[in-house]
Order: structure tokens, then C-alpha cells, then sequence
């Protein structure tokens, strides 16, 4: 007759080595009938029997982990160093781009949550200080990040972390926004719907009901954000898409009551600058054609010109506006 303790441990390290959740503690008890005191000296023969549950670096494999309410012995996959593991270097890298985009976000909830993976990531290298020293010290110089004019959100923390709250748990938010003169604060609550990034700022894309007509709030000009206990049905995808606030727009800036304007720039005849605007896609309605002379025409369908004009102007002498203005000048 099979002892039933051997079976039993059997069938425990079975359901671990099978399962990559592990075995709810609660629901082993029950089914195999056994005591909290008798699950104990189970999970302490595992390790006094079974070597091969220690990795390399002397840890014990089988862990037991609380999520909620519920416990579970889990039998922790060993993975070897950082440094050995596929895409590690791609990690590093992605990483510590993503902590450089986010710095203008000031010390809040997300810069500091972007910080656990990168910690991570270096305390788990393993034996090789030496060979990945270098790394270490001068990756800040390896990578490097050329923000676009960021916006400092230093004493914006709070209000970051009530957006992400009320945005993910769909409650609508009260805060003070500021008009664009910075004297007037005005009231409002609405429905957050969309955290926008644009040129190293934040935006809030929101409207005064689920369904009604959308907005965009600058993050930075609002003050006194809460949370409200209203919930509110997130707009269904056939109804609301994000990437719909900004078409025709050359950036984010929309003109409502715009009407299509085509845009038409020619270029100078340099190879450099052809190949500068044809490498990016500065609008999805963007075409180009070069023409006899060497120059570039450049054609593009905005119902907004706010964000046009100071990107045609960075061109300085090497662009001729050929529309909308009749006498290819810019204003």
C-alpha cells in the first residue's frame, strides 16, 4: 500500500512543476485533506529532500506568495542572470529611453514606478561587474535623449496620479483649469478618456459626458484635481478613437469648424534636406514629388495651420509656400 505522505508530496511537487501559478494553498489543504500544521512539514521536506529545488545561486526554487487573500507555494522558474538572458541589452536600452522620456513628469507615481524595472534589471546581473562595468558607467553617455522644449510638471505629481485613478477606474474628476492667461481658474468635471503625450507635455483628452463632444486639457494648467465617486460607461471603440481627435491636425491642435486647407511647399534642390523630410512622416496625408529643377514639392490636407507655420519657418530660405498663400510668402 503507497505511503500516503510520499504520494501526497508527489502529488504536490507534480502540480508545481505543471502549473506556473502553483497550487492555492487553501485549496491543497482541502484536497488533500491535511492540516496547516501538516502543509508546513510538507513544504519543509520538499527542501530538506529535494536538491534540485535550489538554483545555482543557492535560493530556494518553491516560494509561497499572497495575492489578496489567498496564498500560493509556486515553484519559481530559475533564469539565470540579467545579462544572460535573450534581449537583454535591448532591455537596458529600452529602459533607460523610457526613463528619459518620462523625467519631464517630475517625481510622481510614474516616474518612480518606471525606476523598479531598471533596478531590477541591474541587481539582476549576476557575476560579471566587471565586464558590464563599463555599461554601468556610461550609459548615460552611450544612450542619449534630446527632449522637444519639455514642460516641467514638478508640483504636478498629485494631479498625474488622480488622472491615472480616475482614467483607469472610469470616475470622473473635478479639477481647476486655468485660462490661457493664467488669471481666471475655472471649474470643471468630466469624463477622462485619454492621457496624451505630446512633445515631452501631458494632455488630458476628456469630455462633460461619456458620449458627448470631446476635449483637451493641458495637465499642467489644472489645479485641485479629485476624484469622484460617479462612474461612467468608457465611450465603446466604435465611438470613440483617440487618433480621430488629432486628424487633420499637424500635431494636436485641432480648429473644430476648420475646412480642409491643402498645404503645398517647395523645397530647395538639396539632397541632404529631400532625404531629412522624406525619412519622416510629419502627417499621414504627407506626398512628395520631385520635380525637374532638383527641388521637392511637399503636399499634405491639414483643417488646422496653428502648428504649420512655425514648422515651415524652421526651414528658413530652403522652403517657398506655394499654398494656401498666393504669393508663396509665409506670414
Amino acid at each position: 500500500m503507497p505511503d500516503p505522505i510520499a504520494l501526497n508530496l508527489a502529488r504536490v511537487l507534480y502540480r508545481l512543476l505543471t502549473d506556473p501559478r502553483g497550487w492555492r494553498v487553501d485549496s491543497m489543504k482541502g484536497e488533500l485533506e491535511i492540516a496547516d500544521r501538516t502543509y508546513r512539514k510538507y513544504k519543509k521536506s520538499l527542501v530538506e529532500n529535494f536538491e534540485h529545488l535550489i538554483d545555482p545561486g543557492g535560493r530556494w526554487r518553491i516560494e509561497e506568495i499572497q495575492e489578496g487573500e489567498a496564498r500560493y507555494l509556486r515553484l519559481r522558474a530559475h533564469k539565470g542572470p540579467s545579462e544572460e538572458q535573450p534581449g537583454f541589452l535591448a532591455r537596458v536600452a529600452s529602459y533607460w529611453m523610457v526613463r528619459e522620456v518620462f523625467a519631464f513628469a517630475g517625481d510622481g507615481e510614474m516616474t518612480q514606478a518606471l525606476e523598479g524595472p531598471w533596478a531590477d534589471l541591474v541587481q539582476g546581473i549576476g557575476d560579471k561587474p566587471f565586464v558590464l562595468r563599463h555599461l554601468l558607467r556610461n550609459i548615460d553617455r552611450m544612450l542619449h535623449y534630446v527632449p522637444d522644449a519639455p514642460k516641467n510638471y514638478a508640483g504636478h505629481e498629485d494631479t498625474v496620479a488622480v488622472l491615472l485613478s480616475t482614467l483607469f477606474y472610469t470616475r470622473r474628476v473635478s479639477f481647476e483649469y486655468a485660462s490661457g492667461d493664467g488669471d481666471r481658474w475655472r471649474k470643471q468635471v468630466v469624463c477622462p478618456l485619454t492621457l496624451v503625450m505630446w512633445r515631452s507635455a501631458l494632455y488630458l483628452a476628456a469630455a462633460y459626458e461619456p458620449d458627448g463632444k470631446r476635449y483637451l486639457f493641458a495637465v499642467d494648467r489644472m489645479r485641485s484635481a479629485r476624484g469622484r465617486k460617479e462612474r461612467f460607461e468608457y465611450p465603446k471603440k466604435e465611438t470613440y478613437e483617440p487618433a480621430a481627435l488629432f486628424e487633420g491636425a499637424f500635431g494636436i491642435w485641432q480648429n473644430p469648424d476648420g475646412l480642409p486647407t491643402r498645404v503645398e511647399l517647395l523645397f530647395t534642390a538639396k539632397p541632404y534636406l529631400a532625404r531629412l523630410l522624406q525619412e519622416r512622416t510629419w502627417h499621414p496625408s504627407q506626398a512628395f514629388e520631385p520635380l525637374d529643377d532638383g527641388r521637392l514639392r511637399m503636399t499634405f490636407t491639414v483643417t488646422s495651420m496653428v502648428e504649420v507655420w512655425p514648422w515651415v519657418r524652421s526651414f528658413g530660405d530652403d522652403v517657398t509656400v506655394a499654398a494656401p498663400l498666393d504669393d508663396g510668402s509665409v506670414p
